[in-house]
C-alpha cells in the first residue's frame, strides 16, 4: 500500500513512515511516530530523522544498568525528576528521545512535562548509551544539546568501551576529568558520582558503592538541603 493510499476501509488516509533521513518539521514528525507504535526510538536532530537499529541486548543491558544508577540519585532529591526514554520537543525542528534525564522539577526552573505526553524545557542532564546510534549520538545530538543548553551531557559508547561525560563550559562542551580512580563527579547535580572503569568492566557492585558515597557525601547533602529551602 503506497503512502498516500487509503486503509481497508476505505476511508481513512494513511499515514507515511517514518524514514532515515526523512527532513520534516517536528509536529509532523511525531504525528507519524504516533502513527508507528512498534518503533521505539526515533530522533528528529535539526529537521532530520535519525532511526536506531533494533534494540540490541548491549544497548538493552547497558541501559538498565544506567538507569539503576540515577534512579536512587532522583529519589534522595525530591525536586529532582527523572525520565527514561522521554520524547523531549526542544524546537519546530528537533524532538529526541533522550535514553534517559535527571532535571530540577518546574518549581524549580526545570524541564516540565507538557500534558504528560512531552518533554519541555531544558533538563540539566542527559545520558544517551550507544550502540548503534554512536555517531549520531556523538555528532548531531552532542551538537543540539551543547547549543540548547544542556548543562551535562553523558555518552556511553558500549562497544567501543568508552564514557564521555561533557560539562556545559561558556557555551561549548568540556570533558569533566576523572579522579585517580576513574570516579566522575557531576557539577550540577552535587554527589553524583560514578565509576566509570567499574562500569565499563560490568562491576555493577563496585558502580553502587561509588554511587552510595556520592549520595552520602557532605555536598549532595548541602546541595539537597538548599534545595528544600527555596
Amino acid at each position: 500500500m503506497s503512502a498516500n493510499s487509503v486503509d481497508d476501509i476505505g476511508t481513512m488516509p494513511t499515514l507515511p513512515l517514518l524514514r532515515e533521513g526523512d527532513r520534516l518539521t517536528a509536529d509532523e514528525f511525531h504525528r507519524r511516530y504516533e502513527g508507528m507504535p512498534y518503533l521505539k526510538n526515533a530522533n528528529l536532530v535539526d529537521g532530520v530523522v535519525y532511526m536506531s537499529s533494533p534494540i540490541h541486548t548491549h544497548h538493552s543491558g547497558a541501559h538498565f544498568d544506567v538507569i539503576g544508577w540515577l534512579a536512587p540519585y532522583r529519589y534522595s532529591v525530591v525536586v529532582v525528576a527523572g525520565h527514561d526514554n522521554v520524547s523531549w520537543r526542544i524546537d519546530g525542528q528537533n524532538e529526541v528521545q533522550p535514553d534517559a534525564i535527571l532535571c530540577l522539577d518546574a518549581a524549580h526552573d526545570g524541564a516540565v512535562v507538557d500534558g504528560g505526553r512531552l518533554l519541555r524545557g531544558v533538563p540539566e542532564l542527559v545520558v544517551e548509551v550507544a550502540v548503534s546510534s554512536a555517531r549520531a549520538d556523538a555528532g548531531p545530538k552532542r551538537a543540539l544539546y551543547e547549543r540548547t543548553g544542556v548543562q551535562e551531557y553523558v555518552l556511553w559508547r558500549v562497544r567501543d568501551d568508552r564514557l564521555d561525560w561533557w560539562a556545559l563550559t561558556d557555551g561549548s562542551y568540556q570533558p569533566l576529568p576523572a579522579d585517580e580512580n576513574g570516579v566522575i563527579k557531576s557539577v550540577v547535580f552535587p554527589g553524583l558520582w560514578l565509576d566509570v572503569p567499574a562500569l565499563i568492566a560490568d562491576d555493577m557492585p563496585r558502580v553502587m558503592a561509588t554511587r552510595d558515597a556520592g549520595l552520602g557525601s557532605l555536598e549532595h547533602h548541602a546541595f539537597a538541603a538548599r534545595l528544600r529551602q527555596v
